[in-house]
């Protein structure tokens, strides 16, 4: 198989994946998931002359289509910006791996999953960023980042000192976030909902030049007040 080809068919297994409403982990793995692990993730591995996909993702998540619609855009966009296989003279390389997280009662509290997203296109410097998925159980609904807080609260002005610090703690004080960056809510989408904390992801180079992907992890004692409730 050529490959132009090798895309095309790993990209239609996205998509078609993408358009199916999975309810469990048993009928995930008929399009995406050609192995799904005791933990219910789901494994998808394609690789061939000078490229390699592997993506690992829940098989469970209560809005499936989602995480699926989003890797089946990851690959094409991948497939796109790197080309041919036959052009290609150097290795490159899409990974995706995901972490699951929780909040209150099992059936009606929160689920978050953030994949993070390697790429490598071959040349000097690979990108790495992050993408969430949070869902309200109680509502059946998915939880953005203004849903998560109260309307007319500027949650920002408070979690901005924290991630300062704690990044400022992690790498020493070659860490400044500038104001425009700390605040705009563009660099806080990616997120998990615990029982303790909103842990924030950031995309490399996101807040800070040279900075690499990170997390930080904001207690919810910090920002209990801005929190919408029922999260």
């Amino acid at each position: 198989m050529n490959g132009s080809a090798q895309m095309a068919g790993i990209v239609a297994t996205l998509a078609a994946a993408a358009a199916i409403a999975w309810p469990a982990a048993a009928s995930a793995d008929a399009q995406m998931c050609p192995r799904v692990d005791g933990n219910q993730m789901c494994h998808f591995e394609a690789s061939g002359p000078f490229s390699n996909i592997d993506m690992v993702f829940p098989a469970n998540y209560p809005d499936e289509q989602a995480i699926t619609g989003y890797l089946s855009k990851v690959a094409d966009d991948y497939g796109n910006a790197r080309g041919p296989l036959s052009t290609l003279t150097s290795p490159t390389e899409l990974d995706v791996t995901s972490d699951r997280y929780s909040s209150g009662p099992p059936q009606s509290g929160t689920q978050s999953v953030v994949a993070k997203i390697y790429q490598n296109l071959g040349g000097a410097h690979p990108s790495t960023w992050y993408k969430s998925f949070n869902y309200n159980l109680a509502t059946h609904t998915p939880i953005t980042f203004d849903a998560l807080f109260r309307p007319g609260t500027q949650p920002l002005q408070a979690i901005l000192p924290i991630v300062q610090k704690t990044l400022t703690d992690r790498y020493g004080s070659a860490v400044s976030i500038p104001t425009d960056a700390g605040l705009n809510p563009a660099n806080y989408q990616s997120f998990a909902i615990t029982n303790d904390a909103i842990v924030f992801f950031f995309d490399q180079n996101g807040l800070q030049p040279a900075l690499e992907a990170t997390q930080v992890s904001v207690p919810r004692s910090a920002i209990a007040s801005v929190i919408s409730p029922g999260i």
